[in-house]
């Protein structure tokens, strides 16, 4: 499993019933994919593990989560960070 099957993921687990009211807490100024927290963490729990073992940040990752447009995938980079 690598951190990009994460992305692939998250996008075939968006929810986009959830994903309008996300954006209307935040007044709008996000896109959403949908994915609550719980959800997010499970993924996290999935990847990250064998991820961290390396102790090198892929910073490819990052920036590839943080130019993404809906705000899920800043949450993920951050996460990893």
């Amino acid at each position: 499993m690598s951190l990009v099957d994460l992305l692939e993921e998250l996008e075939a687990t968006k929810v986009p019933e959830k994903a309008g009211p996300m954006e209307a807490y935040m007044r709008h100024q996000f896109p959403f994919l949908g994915i609550a927290a719980p959800e997010r963490n499970a993924l996290y729990k999935k990847y990250f593990p064998s991820a961290k073992k390396t102790r090198v940040i892929d910073w490819d990752f990052v920036d590839i989560c943080w130019e993404r447009k809906p705000r899920e995938y800043q949450y993920v980079a951050a996460n990893y960070l």
